[in-house]
Parts: structure tokens; sequence; C-alpha cells
């Protein structure tokens, strides 16, 4: 009986692994489109060109299929990605929310500029330093006018 659950267990993580490897290569297909400022629409034709690039350069590889299948299997829509990214902040808004809770000290930043176009910029930025005396800075706002 035991060998029978440890053979089900093994045969169910050979399923859940890839998919949990394309729910994270998709993350951070999206966290790159992203920081570069791309739009999320990008992210199909990625896979597309990773595909195109997988089909030359694994052309001599026995597992190549196996590649081929893993890009075909990465969920890169437009809204994919946007769910993604909603992720990504709802995760970094948390960090910001647990950082502010556990601070021993903390001092707000202003810095005001004008961009090439004549708009005024406020940007608030808080640094915090917590009971290790380590510091941390974060960015909170920005206002245009």
């Amino acid at each position: 009986m035991l060998s029978l659950k440890s053979s089900i267990t093994k045969q169910q993580s050979i399923f859940t692994k890839p998919k949990q490897q394309s729910k994270v290569t998709s993350i951070k297909v999206a966290h790159l489109l992203a920081k570069k400022k791309k739009p999320f629409i990008d992210a199909e034709i990625m896979q597309e060109a990773m595909l195109v690039a997988a089909d030359s350069l694994f052309d001599d590889f026995k597992n190549k299929t196996e590649i081929l299948g893993a890009i075909n299997m990465l969920q890169l829509s437009a809204r994919t990605a946007t769910r993604r990214i909603e992720l990504i902040a709802s995760n970094l808004e948390a960090k910001l929310a647990n950082d502010v809770e556990t601070y021993e000290f903390f001092s707000i930043q202003l810095d005001e500029s004008i961009d090439t176009v004549d708009t005024a910029q406020l940007v608030i930025s808080v640094k915090m330093v917590f009971d290790d005396f380590s510091t941390k800075e974060e960015f909170l706002k920005i206002f245009f006018r």
C-alpha cells in the first residue's frame, strides 16, 4: 500500500512540476515586459520567437519535442500577462505593508522635478530602518501636475 501511495505521488508530481514551471516562466516574462514598459501583447510574439529559436537551436537534441512542448505550454496571452502583473503588484503591496508594520524608524522623502514637456512631478518615497539596522527604501507615489 505504501509503495502504491508513493507511486501515485510521484506520478502527480510529474504532471504538476511542468505546470508550476510554466506559471513561474509566465510570471517572469510578464515581469520583464512590465520592466521594459512593453505592451503585454508582446508576450505572444515572444512565445512565437522562442519556438522559432528553439526549433533551430535544439535541432540535434533528443528532447527537442519536450522543449518545444514546454514552450507551447506557456500561457503568454495579453490577459494572462495582465493577471501576472496584478499578482506581482499585490505581492509587492503586501510586502510593503508588512515592512511598514515592522519598521523602527522611517523618513519620508519628497522629490519635485519637471519633465521634458514641462509637467511637474512629485515623487514620494519612504526609507525605513528595521530593528536589525537594515534599511529599505520604497517608492510610494508619484503625482503629476
